[in-house]
């Protein structure tokens, strides 16, 4: 979901990985999510962080200034969510035992993601975030806080698998040091202490949701590093 991309490229080697690094890592956990959902009948991101993924990719891919190229992968990215929201809307009332969530479950899934749509280009254009890079990042330290929820609620790998939390893990902090690259060529258009902050949640709970996956594989009897 939310890598920061390259809104202004900045030159070197450094800059070119990270960005690379964003979109490769978080393209990995994406169809590794799908994998998952597909064979176990199941979906791999939180609802609400789900909700918020889809209306930033949709902003990300439509009205903020990204060139071309970002843009294009915005787009790849949004057609990779709304797959994952397919398959959070299929088998998502499955995974919970309350009759009224199973009833409700899916008019509240496309509710949240019309709410989440409206308030983040709110959010955008009121603190002048142009490319949504503040937005994005509180995106996805929302994704990163809800895994091990979604991990503890479950109790199991449902959905779930190493690879996947690593990919996340590794996609976030190419997206840190994008940010941070960006932040050099054009000082004062990003936030650095907000991101720092953001970054220090995001990266502690990607850590706990990686080690809680492999743990869990242990605990099953199962490799990690062969568990896709």
């Amino acid at each position: 979901m939310l890598a920061t991309i390259n809104t202004t490229p900045a030159d070197g080697l450094g800059p070119l990985l990270a960005n690379l690094g964003g979109y490769v890592f978080w393209t990995v956990a994406y169809l590794l999510i799908l994998r998952r959902a597909f064979r176990e009948q199941s979906f791999g991101i939180p609802i609400a962080a789900l909700c918020a993924n889809v209306a930033w990719e949709t902003l990300a891919s439509t009205v903020l200034g990204f060139p071309s190229g970002p843009r294009i992968g915005n787009m790849i990215w949004l057609g990779l969510d709304l797959v994952i929201l397919y398959t959070c809307l299929r088998f998502g009332p499955e995974d919970f035992t309350q009759p009224e969530v199973k009833k409700w479950f899916r008019p509240m899934v496309l509710i949240g993601v019309g709410v989440m749509l409206w308030a983040e280009s709110a959010f955008v254009f009121a603190y002048a975030d142009p490319y949504g890079v503040h937005a994005s990042w509180v995106n996805t330290f929302v994704v990163s806080a809800q895994l091990p929820a979604m991990f503890w609620r479950r109790n199991s790998l449902k959905g779930q698998s190493f690879y996947i939390g690593l990919s996340i893990l590794l996609g976030d902090i190419s997206g840190y040091f994008m940010i941070h690259f960006v932040n050099e060529k054009l000082p004062g258009q990003v936030h650095m202490n907000l991101m720092n902050a953001l970054f220090a949640g995001i990266l502690a709970t990607n850590v706990l949701y990686v080690t809680l996956l492999y743990r869990r594989c242990k605990q099953e009897g199962l490799n990690p590093w062969k568990h896709w």
